[in-house]
């Protein structure tokens, strides 16, 4: 379990960074959906994360990261 909880810190702050990231991109309406498409897909993965760290009796990762 100590695995799952170290990937889960990870992936949660690579995630952060991507999405950090591809909110600096400007551009015309392509790349305004294809950036709203990608924070979407981030949010449910983050989300899941969260979910996973809950069933696995961990703390959040907000606490984690503070």
């Amino acid at each position: 379990m100590q695995k799952l909880h170290k990937l889960a810190l990870y992936l949660a702050e690579d995630g952060m960074k991507l999405m950090l990231s591809v909110d600096e991109l400007n551009g015309d309406e392509n790349i305004r959906m294809a950036r709203k498409g990608l924070v979407k897909s981030m949010n449910h993965i983050l989300d899941r994360l969260e979910k996973l760290k809950t069933e696995l009796n961990v703390p959040s990762l907000q606490n984690e990261s503070s």
